[in-house]
């Protein structure tokens, strides 16, 4: 059953009778990394080599949707997701948005932050500070 036009779900604030079918993914992601804690002397998680985190953020199961449309087969899905998320997240300064989540009592990426390398965004210094800091 395909899904009506994207005009159908554009209602008012207080009309929750247009629900948008939404495509289940049969997928978990997740990243994994290194953080600056993994290589002190006390290990930062559990395994003591690395994060393994699932990625809950939007983007990645929007790319997972288009690619899967588009795609002939499963090899040419994953070796797209596989070229967007992490290839071209290579050649990016990466960011990871974290928090939690009801049913998840654990951290996980809700987002991702990906400028340019060269970008004069955040500060070259690593002096990162708190929002209350920028006020």
């Amino acid at each position: 059953m395909t899904p009506p036009e994207a005009k159908y779900y554009q209602g008012n604030l207080f009309d929750d009778s247009k629900i948008p079918v939404i495509d289940n993914i049969p997928h978990i992601f997740a990243y994994k990394f290194f953080c600056e804690g993994c290589f002190g002397l006390e290990p930062c998680n559990k395994n003591g080599k690395y994060h393994n985190i699932m990625c809950e953020d939007w983007e990645i199961f929007e790319a997972y949707r288009n690619f899967w449309k588009r795609c002939s087969n499963t090899e040419e899905l994953w070796r797209m997701l596989y070229d967007k998320m992490f290839s071209f997240m290579k050649e990016r300064d990466l960011y990871f948005f974290m928090g939690m989540h009801s049913l998840q009592p654990t951290w996980l990426i809700i987002g991702l932050y990906y400028p340019d390398m060269n970008s004069d965004i955040l500060p070259k210094d690593n002096s990162f500070r708190t929002l209350d800091q920028w006020m």
